[in-house]
């Protein structure tokens, strides 16, 4: 029985119960294929557990992964989604604005000098 990490706090994470149980199992098999390759002497080729997995399964590791916020999986509504270009403007506008931050710190710096 699942205790911890909790069922609701879990959904939360996600849009809904399908998609917790999709996310957890694509995620623990990737764990369970990390184990695999580990025991043939291979190198992983999954992101290895973000937890301490001692004395866990993967479905709990996986499940914990998504509680901490390691793993994203909420998928965004149309409301949500905003096109590549608006996106890279948004994004360009955030740089713009660290540089200005970063250059008028700098000339408040040379004047107090």
């Amino acid at each position: 029985m699942l205790i911890e990490p909790d069922y609701n706090e879990l959904l939360k994470k996600m849009n809904s119960k399908y998609r917790l149980c999709v996310v957890s199992a694509k995620r623990a098999m990737q764990i369970i294929e990390n184990y695999a390759a580990a025991r043939e002497g291979k190198q992983m080729v999954h992101p290895s557990p973000m937890i301490d997995f001692t004395g866990r399964t993967p479905l709990h590791m996986a499940l914990e992964e998504i509680f901490k916020g390691y793993i994203k999986g909420k998928v965004e509504t149309k409301e949500e989604k905003v096109e590549p270009e608006a996106a890279a403007e948004v994004e360009a506008e955030k740089l713009r604005k660290e540089i200005e931050e970063i250059f008028s710190s700098k000339s408040e710096e040379d004047s107090e000098e």
